[in-house]
């Protein structure tokens, strides 16, 4: 399964004013055979040629947890990060 979509960016997303700056068209593609590092589940989705330099992201959809192969973060109050995860959960 498939899903492409649009992430938003902002000048300021954590101010009280955030202001509208551009937008990104993903794709991002469900890996059946993916667990996530971080819960163990099969929640994992890859993005499609996302970051050159470290490769494809990955966001498990179960606990909400970001990562590169082979580092790893927690999605929190990054907004382009939650936005994605949102996305994918729908």
């Amino acid at each position: 399964m498939k899903k492409q979509f649009d992430v938003h960016y902002y000048k300021n997303p954590t101010g009280k004013k955030r202001e509208w700056s551009h937008k990104h068209t993903e794709e991002w593609e469900f890996l059946e055979e993916t667990y996530c590092p971080n819960c163990g589940n099969k929640g994992v989705w890859a993005s499609n040629g996302y970051d050159y330099y470290v490769d494809n992201e990955h966001i498990c959809t179960e606990c909400g947890y970001s990562f590169h192969i082979p580092c790893s973060r927690t999605i929190g109050k990054d907004e382009v990060g939650f936005q994605r995860l949102q996305i994918l959960k729908s």
